[in-house]
């Protein structure tokens, strides 16, 4: 349940869901695609599979290899080589579901603070003290609103946390104006001296 003691104070206390979780890794996933270097996996398997055509295709030619061989060999990597990926997509929701339930992550209460200066995240015996110069963005969605630190990392409020929509639409202004504040300040500071900038 949110509790927004005043316009530059705001508490939170929750505790996450497996969908929660699920949705927050959906949208890492989602910020690493441009690094995800598709290209070079593709060039890979295209190099592997052009390795072993040609020589299957000259054992063919000489007789070595029977046509059923040759084609079997060739179909025999085709497959194995998109069954990994396959088999990831299958796997890793579950290896996630899994951990998730090993870890009890789903009965640890969050609590977060958040001042003009500073986030706090509370969850069992941790504490954690964030400058907002440390949030590089803020991205809403209908479920929960993420902090990021980078494109992999950062902590988020499961949208259930807001009393209504109007006071997550409340907090997430106000939460993305201590974000850009903090982000130009970053800006205005070279070389560790602070660029005075006219009032």
């Amino acid at each position: 349940m949110s509790d927004a003691l005043d316009q530059s104070r705001f508490r939170f206390e929750f505790k996450v869901t497996e969908d929660d979780d699920r949705l927050f890794r959906k949208l890492v996933t989602k910020n690493l695609e441009p690094f995800a270097g598709r290209g070079v996996t593709m060039g890979v398997r295209l190099l592997s599979l052009a390795l072993l055509f040609f020589p299957t295709l000259v054992a063919l030619d000489r007789g070595w290899l029977p046509l059923s061989a040759a084609l079997l060999s060739l179909l025999a990597f085709v497959m194995g080589s998109w069954v990994q990926p396959i088999s990831n997509l299958l796997a890793v929701p579950r290896l996630y579901s899994r951990l998730f339930e090993w870890t009890r992550a789903g009965q640890a209460t969050w609590h977060l603070i958040f001042d003009d200066g500073v986030a706090v995240v509370r969850r069992k015996n941790v504490e954690s003290r964030i400058p907002w110069d440390a949030i590089s963005a803020l991205q809403v969605t209908e479920s929960i609103v993420v902090f990021w630190f980078d494109a992999r990392s950062g902590f988020y409020i499961p949208a259930r946390a807001f009393a209504d929509a109007s006071s997550r639409t409340t907090f997430t202004e106000w939460a993305t104006e201590r974000v850009r504040s903090a982000a130009a300040s970053a800006v205005a500071t070279v070389g560790g001296e602070v660029s005075l900038q006219p009032e």
